[in-house]
């Protein structure tokens, strides 16, 4: 950015006396927040800004992410410019990780990587990332994404959440003589807790129950396992 101190001119009884100009050019651009962009399977916009002090172009050549604006600049007595970009992008039905590059030319180029995972958004259980020889990894890295609820032998109660980015989202679980069948619609986006009903087990074997959690054709499944009954 450019810092300019021009010192006044002053008048004197004997005289003029003038300062001249002196400035120091500082030149900076950077997107807030800086950290990597990671979207869910289902989500379809998003937005970050791109500050910068210097006229910017930004591309991208991925066919699934496009984004506006593409220009801007610092206008006025601006010292930067602070620019929204406005993210969309195709729901990711391939199954895998995909990644692209929003390339920004500048007086300080600078590149931003982003990626959508092919999994849905789920908070609770927290979702274990794996690769293809099963050991854990992050989001970005992984081939798969598990999600296990492990509940007490003497529970009766827990729930989950999940988070959908398109309405019509769904959350389902047939029922048995232990667990208590769910089938939720979710008319809005948004993060959702769905609570969750079954009897203690007084069994000496686990047991476990499969919940479906479902947004734009996706499909993430979400295991509930209940520990045995604990001999006294």
């Amino acid at each position: 950015m450019r810092f300019k101190h021009i010192c006044p001119l002053f008048l004197a009884v004997l005289g003029f006396t003038a300062c001249s100009e002196a400035s120091q050019d500082f030149h900076f651009t950077y997107f807030t927040p800086t950290s990597t962009k990671v979207f869910y399977a289902d989500q379809q916009t998003d937005t970050i800004h791109l500050v910068s002090t210097d006229p910017w172009t930004a591309s991208s050549s991925a066919a699934w992410f496009t984004f506006t604006p593409t220009s801007d600049q610092p206008t006025g007595s601006e010292i930067s410019s602070d620019t929204r970009l406005n993210f969309v992008f195709e729901t990711n039905t391939t199954g895998s990780v995909r990644n692209a590059v929003i390339n920004v030319n500048t007086e300080n180029s600078i590149a931003l990587p982003v990626y959508q995972l092919p999994w849905l958004r789920v908070s609770r259980p927290e979702p274990v990332f794996l690769n293809a020889d099963n050991y854990q990894v992050s989001a970005i890295e992984a081939t798969q994404m598990r999600c296990s609820l492990g509940v007490l032998a003497v529970s009766q109660t827990d729930s989950v959440k999940v988070y959908n980015y398109q309405p019509g989202a769904r959350l389902a679980a047939a029922g048995n003589e232990w667990f208590d069948a769910i089938d939720t619609t979710f008319a809005s986006t948004g993060m959702h807790v769905v609570k969750l009903n079954y009897r203690t087990n007084n069994t000496a074997q686990e047991r476990e129950v499969k919940l479906t959690f479902t947004s734009a054709g996706i499909s993430q499944e979400i295991v509930v396992k209940q520990g045995k009954k604990i001999e006294q």
